[in-house]
Formats: structure tokens, C-alpha cells, sequence
């Protein structure tokens, strides 16, 4: 009986298929493969291997032969026994034993040896996918020449013995400026021979004249309106800064325990908060100490009493931070 299409199906649904007395087949995933030498793509499929070691009937082969072919146990083992006596009688005589579909099976010096078939359908995820030759891009680069005309060219020599001119001119012109600008050329008579020589000190930081001085005095009408428009900026600035009010109420001088709702750094933000829950209806105070500013919220004579008062005003305050100081 023929059993290689039993046993390629076999392999579709399960990762080893033992032929009893002969060796078991293995199924491992493979993923998808390029050879970039043969330029071939391969998807992804199940690699087969055999194990001469696994010919113990483990019953997957037998009970498939007897459903399938509605044959009896002992049947279905006599059936497997006379498949492998034909392989083992093909080996023996040097024949090449094909199982569809799997690989080869040849006999070398008394050793059996199995070679796999590149690819097969076993994976049913890749079926219908086969191997294929993808030729490789190839890309060559050519060297871009830019030319210019001649014209352009000509006319590029052409302006810079004009920009060079240009730029000449322009530094003598500021020379010359410079030069009046600090009397380095002063009129003279036809009869002087003599040369005036100015001293570096004179050309680079010029000395002092009365006329000088005179054009830098400002009118004394333009100082009095600089001195007024200064006292009036000062002045606004003093009428808008307002200082918080940072006294204790005299009421509440007396007592020395107070709920304590916040303490700053800044007297702003202690004014803030006290002036907030005096619009609240309570006798809030500002109790400055050691640069810090402490926000009471009330006032008790004893400390028992402010410890009594104190879940109700955490409550009226809608403030659990609250706590009582003591001094």
C-alpha cells in the first residue's frame, strides 16, 4: 500500500509523523528567506527532517490508516509493515525512494541518508505562495557638468576692475573726511615750507576747547524740565504703591492663641487671604514674625477654647489646614 500521501498529510497538522520500523519525520517552522546569491525570495514554510531513532509506534499513523480507510488496528499495522518492507527492498537494490512532496531517501554505505526538498506546502498560512527571482535594481549615477556661457564669464572680469575702483574711491573719501574732521589740513600761506605735525594723541581722542564745551552744556530751560518730569514720575510712583496693612487689630491684641489659616513669605499674599475671610464675617489678623507673615483666622484668650472652636471653624472656613498657635 502506498502511504506517502498519508504521511504528507500528516505533517499539514502535526509536527512529527513516526513510521513504525522505519524513522520519524519532523516538521519545524521556517520563516520567510531571501538569497541575495540566487536573487530568490522564499515564504515562509514548514523545513522537514527525519530521525532514523523514532520508529517507536507512537499510534498517529495506524489510527489515521484505520479512520480513513475504515480498516481494523491489526489490518492497519499489517498495511504499515509491508510499506516499510517496500522502501527498506528499494534502498537495498540503490534506488532513489521519493516521498512527494518531503525529500529523498538514498542508501550510502549502509547509512541512510534524507535530503529535504527546498520548499513544500505544508504550511498552509504561505499555501499558494511559491518561490520566485526578484532581479536586482541597479543604479548608475552620472556626473552632472554645469556650463557657463562665455558672456557670463566676460562680463564677471569685466566688473571687478569697476568694484575695485569703487571700493578705492571709497576709503580715500573717508580719509580725506577724517582728516578735516581733525584739522589735519589747515590753511596755510604760499611762503610756509614747513610741515604742521599733529601729535597721534591729537588725531585719536582730540583735546578739550572751550567751543567744545560750550556746544555740550545744555540750556539750563531744557535741564529744569528734565528735574520736573523726574519729580513727577517719582511722585506717581510713591501715589500708586500702597502698603498692605499689616497691623493687628487692637481687639484681638490680648489674646495670645490664634488659628493660624496660612502663613508667607510675601505680606501681598498674607493681605490677601486676611482681607479674604474678613468678607467671610471672621476677625482675620496679620501676625508678621521673623520675616514670615501668619494669616489668623480668630483670636482666643486660652488654648483649650481655640482647640474646641477649631473643628467648626475648619468646617465655616472650608479649610482642614487649620491650627492653633500658641504663644
Amino acid at each position: 500500500m502506498n502511504l506517502y500521501s498519508d504521511i504528507y498529510q500528516l505533517l499539514k497538522f502535526n509536527d512529527c509523523v513516526i513510521i513504525p520500523g522505519f524513522g520519524g519525520f519532523i516538521a519545524n517552522y521556517s520563516s520567510a528567506k531571501v538569497d541575495f546569491n540566487s536573487q530568490e525570495f522564499f515564504p515562509p514554510s514548514k523545513s522537514i527532517a527525519f530521525n532514523k531513532s523514532l520508529n517507536s509506534n507512537d499510534g498517529l499513523l495506524l489510527n489515521h490508516i484505520s479512520k480513513s480507510r475504515n480498516l481494523s488496528w491489526e489490518k492497519a499495522v499489517e498495511e504499515v509493515e509491508n510499506f516499510v518492507e517496500s522502501v527498506n527492498n528499494s534502498l537495498k537494490n540503490n534506488d532513489v525512494v521519493e516521498f512527494p512532496g518531503l525529500g529523498c531517501f538514498v542508501l550510502n554505505q549502509n547509512v541512510l541518508v534524507f535530503t529535504p526538498f527546498d520548499y513544500n506546502d505544508l504550511l498552509e498560512d504561505s499555501y499558494g505562495l511559491s518561490v520566485f527571482t526578484y532581479p536586482m535594481l541597479k543604479f548608475e549615477r552620472k556626473p552632472v557638468f554645469v556650463q557657463t556661457k562665455d558672456k557670463d564669464k566676460k562680463q564677471r572680469k569685466s566688473l571687478r576692475p569697476l568694484v575695485y575702483t569703487l571700493t578705492s574711491a571709497a576709503v580715500l573719501a573717508g580719509l580725506v573726511t577724517l582728516s578735516f574732521h581733525f584739522g589735519l589740513f589747515e590753511n596755510q600761506t604760499k611762503n610756509t615750507e614747513t610741515a604742521k605735525v599733529v601729535s597721534v594723541e591729537n588725531i585719536i581722542k582730540p583735546s578739550i576747547t572751550p567751543e567744545t564745551t560750550e556746544i555740550a552744556v545744555l540750556p539750563t530751560e531744557e535741564i529744569q524740565e528734565d528735574i520736573i518730569e523726574e519729580e513727577i514720575v517719582e511722585s506717581i510712583i510713591e501715589e500708586d504703591f500702597v502698603e498692605p496693612d499689616l497691623t493687628i487689630n487692637t481687639n484681638t491684641q490680648s489674646h495670645s492663641v490664634h488659628v493660624i489659616a496660612g502663613v508667607f513669605s510675601s505680606s501681598e499674599n498674607a493681605h490677601n487671604l486676611c482681607e479674604k475671610y474678613k468678607s467671610q464675617g471672621f476677625e482675620s489678623i496679620i501676625l508678621p514674625h521673623n520675616n514670615m507673615y501668619r494669616v489668623s483666622l480668630r483670636s482666643f484668650a486660652d488654648t483649650k477654647t481655640a482647640y474646641a472652636e477649631l473643628p467648626n471653624l475648619k468646617e465655616k472656613a472650608d479649610n482642614q489646614a487649620l491650627w492653633v498657635l500658641g504663644e
